[in-house]
């Protein structure tokens, strides 16, 4: 696999480090939601866009082919995910953490994933 060479390794690793804030925050969110009983419509998405984020780092570091697309996808979650905390976000830190982290991330994946599609290309 040739993507990584296309990569600056800075930016890189600010990518994984924005994916795993992402996933802690998201963690962090379920956890609070489960606790206190509230904001539970939270929980489902906070679930998808963390596994999402676990597996997109675990692609990256299998150097998958398809590694690109799942950016996409994650940041398609990601941001699904900074939409639905948003409604809670003036009540809950967690709450407000993880869409920030969302959007961090979401960011960060797409432009990862323009980067690997443009060294796959060449």
């Amino acid at each position: 696999m040739t993507y990584f060479k296309a990569f600056d390794k800075k930016k890189h690793f600010a990518w994984m480090e924005k994916c795993l804030l992402c996933w802690e925050a998201a963690e962090q969110c379920i956890s609070e939601c489960i606790t206190t009983g509230k904001n539970l419509s939270c929980c489902n998405i906070c679930r998808d866009c963390a596994e999402m984020c676990g597996l997109c780092i675990k692609f990256e570091a299998q150097q998958s082919t398809f590694f690109g697309q799942l950016c996409l996808v994650c940041a398609d979650m990601c941001e699904a995910c900074a939409v639905e905390c948003d409604k809670y976000s003036e009540d809950s830190v967690a709450c407000k953490n993880c869409a920030a982290a969302c959007r961090a991330c979401a960011a960060a994946c797409r432009e990862t994933a323009s980067k690997s599609e443009k060294e796959a290309n060449q």
